[in-house]
């Protein structure tokens, strides 16, 4: 018995061996992509946690400066939440990738906040800025019009329903925190619910109808918020089909102002699909519809029931941190029960990645 259990460990260790050879390839194919690096290789570096100190506000006002600066050189406008990260990063103040909504959500990085400061977080399920000025009430965010200022307490915002401040805490150490409003120092909250994969967002868009690029950003924040489900333990039986894709365009929106309903026709070319056990490797080109809707907010892009979309290289950055979260995992042979699941992961994470790395 004492052999087999060395047996089992030695064919685990080659397991992790050859994992810890994928993290550092799926490391540079991040950087390829433009996705955030695996966040314990940022971890690595850093001090070990202390308790959160959230940021005082001349540094929160050097992240106001980097933005500028950056605005100067940015070619292709990004999207809102990775608008933000990349500022974040730039002002040396990084944090693993995470979009409005896991933001909106509360994330271990930042402190909820009720009196923002410059350089704070501003965000709604959907959309994220940077706050300029308090006193104006202004924020920097990646728009509809471009890289622009704007205010949150006007009634374009106001109609998505309360915003939710949050300040960069290093050594958060996993912990959702609540800072006084007088007061940096924090209290401890009650841990964060399970985050839920969003079905809609609001557009709010400035016309009777909402543009193509109003509906192409919603999707996008819609779409890197579904990555969450290659989270799970079990990512090859997802409940629905898993597409991940290279490229999705709106190609049209239609809408009824009358029944409040409406369509967006967009062009979905993907690569890889899971489904019911197995990946499908398969290049092809579809054509789908997202339902809208109008409501008193304004109009609401809903997620396709039958598929869930998620974008290639948010893929490949989740599948990185659970690799790398896997590997340093050490589980005795004496448990030949998470010995055997830990190597079906590896291999099913080993899988899923080597066909979503490979060349077109």
């Amino acid at each position: 018995m004492e052999g087999e259990g060395e047996g089992r460990e030695a064919k685990l260790n080659s397991h992790r061996r050859s994992a810890s050879g994928w993290a550092l390839s799926v490391w540079l194919a991040c950087l390829a992509l433009g996705a955030a690096p695996l966040p314990g290789a940022a971890h690595a570096a850093q001090k070990p946690a202390s308790a959160p100190r959230p940021l005082v506000a001349k540094e929160g006002r050097g992240i106001v400066k980097v933005a500028w600066k950056h605005r100067e050189r940015v070619r292709r406008r990004p999207d809102c939440s990775h608008l933000v990260h990349q500022i974040y990063g730039l002002a040396g103040f990084a944090y693993p990738y995470a979009t409005s909504f896991h933001l909106y959500a509360g994330t271990e990085n930042f402190v909820r906040i009720k009196k923002p400061q410059p350089g704070d977080l501003v965000v709604w399920r959907g959309h994220v800025g940077i706050v300029v000025d308090p006193g104006e009430r202004s924020f920097y965010s990646s728009l509809n019009s471009g890289l622009r200022v704007t205010s949150y307490d006007s009634r374009y915002w106001r109609r998505r329903g309360p915003a939710r401040f949050y300040r960069y805490a290093p050594g958060g150490a996993g912990r959702l925190l609540v800072a006084a409003a007088t007061s940096p120092t924090a209290k401890t909250a009650a841990a964060r619910p399970a985050f839920e994969i969003p079905s809609n967002i609001l557009i709010v868009a400035a016309a009777a109808q909402p543009t193509r690029e109003e509906v192409a950003e919603a999707i996008s924040e819609l779409t890197n918020a579904a990555g969450h489900i290659l989270r799970r333990q079990d990512i090859l039986h997802p409940a629905q089909p898993v597409v991940i894709f290279d490229e999705i365009q709106v190609r049209r929106v239609k809408t009824n102002g009358k029944k409040g309903r409406g369509q967006a026709r967009v062009q979905v070319v993907s690569r890889v699909t899971i489904a019911k056990g197995k990946i499908k490797r398969k290049r092809r080109s579809e054509k789908r519809r997202w339902e809208l809707r109008r409501t008193e907010s304004g109009w609401l892009a809903f997620t396709p029931q039958e598929r869930i979309y998620v974008p290639r290289a948010v893929a490949v950055r989740v599948l990185a941190e659970q690799l790398e979260a896997l590997t340093r995992n050490d589980y005795p042979a004496s448990d030949p029960a998470k010995l055997a699941r830990q190597q079906v992961q590896l291999a099913q994470l080993a899988s899923l990645l080597n066909a979503l790395l490979e060349k077109k």
